[in-house]
């Protein structure tokens, strides 16, 4: 049972595709599944984001006892329309946007990553979709191909998940 966006789109075109498969509609599965990966890619993309500017607010308020003028100065001005700016897209850590949170939180972070390589290979999934994102929205959309199945798009996302939940739980106990 999906419990997100991202599962419930994997899911809905998941039944289109078997649809169109088993009516023998093999372009139209074809070109459904090209946009399919496109779709998921963004979603994921844009779900990633939401959660990362969730995660930052939550931790914010929690240290500015929800004071509403730091909150919103924050998110105003240092994380809205920020977010791209966060990571390096073309690396394959998350070192930059820890040395955003200060150099104490880069040396403990990273030394975490180091000692867990599933939060290792949950930055690099998560990079990895950054950089497809960024590769779709600016590099014609339309005819961009991407090569990996939907599967794949969908394990990277699952991957990633590992760095979201080490940032969450990261930041709480902070």
């Amino acid at each position: 049972m999906p419990t997100n966006i991202v599962e419930n789109i994997f899911e809905d075109f998941s039944v289109l595709i078997k649809y169109l498969e088993e009516n023998g509609e093999i372009s139209l599965k074809n070109e459904a599944d090209n946009n399919f990966k496109k779709v998921l890619i963004l979603t994921i993309a844009s779900y990633f984001e939401t959660q990362i500017i969730e995660i930052l607010l939550s931790f914010i308020s929690k240290k500015s006892n929800n004071d509403e003028i730091i909150v919103s100065l924050i998110k105003n001005k240092a994380l809205k329309r920020q977010y791209h700016t966060f990571f390096d897209w073309d690396g394959s850590n998350a070192n930059q946007f820890f040395s955003m949170l200060g150099e104490d939180f880069k040396k403990e972070a990273t030394g975490d990553v180091r000692n867990d390589t599933i939060i290792g290979e949950g930055i690099k999934a998560f990079i990895e979709v950054g950089r497809l994102r960024n590769e779709l929205v600016h590099r014609n959309f339309g005819i961009y191909t991407i090569d990996k199945t939907a599967n794949e798009v969908l394990k990277l996302y699952n991957k990633a998940l590992s760095f979201i939940n080490f940032l969450s739980q990261k930041l709480e106990s902070k």
